[in-house]
């Protein structure tokens, strides 16, 4: 099995695109994340898997909190401008939410979430968060898949060359 297999492979789980949110000392970030699924009913946890070299990683980690905004199948372009260098909220209406993690006005959704554990999984951390608020913005709205972003991470590359025993 190649690279660019491995990369169809792991595209076919259902996963959604999310707009991560952090905050710390008056700035706001916001990256897209695809590896986010919640893991618990009661408490309602989610986890969030994050490279511990993203530029957000310390942000999250100081400040403890993060936001979920859920991206809709109809907005592939969001997902792109949120991947893509530059100021990401250039153009956007967001808000702060209660956590003080930034909030986008054209989401699906929202979920606002503390961080309660932090477990290494191999090149990135799975991130345990509470969550402790939210709010459905369109609940007729349909989320975007990874699936139909291709390659719009550019996560091919980061996929090793074959599959290991």
């Amino acid at each position: 099995m190649q690279q660019t297999d491995i990369a169809q492979l792991i595209q076919t789980l259902s996963t959604g695109i999310y707009g991560i949110g952090v905050h710390h000392d008056g700035e706001q970030r916001i990256f897209t994340a695809s590896w986010v699924m919640p893991v618990s009913f009661d408490p309602v946890l989610i986890a969030l898997s994050i490279n511990p070299q993203h530029r957000s990683y310390p942000i999250l980690k100081q400040e403890g909190f993060f936001s979920i905004n859920v991206i809709g199948l109809d907005q592939a372009e969001l997902a792109e401008k949120l991947a893509a260098p530059g100021d990401r909220f250039q153009g956007l209406q967001w808000s702060v939410g209660s956590t003080g993690c930034p909030l986008l006005a054209c989401a699906l959704a929202h979920l606002e979430c503390r961080v309660t554990q932090e477990l290494p999984a191999g090149d990135h951390h799975l991130i345990i968060g509470k969550v402790i608020a939210g709010n459905l913005c369109n609940p007729n709205g349909l989320p975007l898949l990874y699936a139909h972003t291709e390659n719009l991470d550019g996560a091919i590359a980061l996929f090793p060359e074959q599959l290991s025993n």
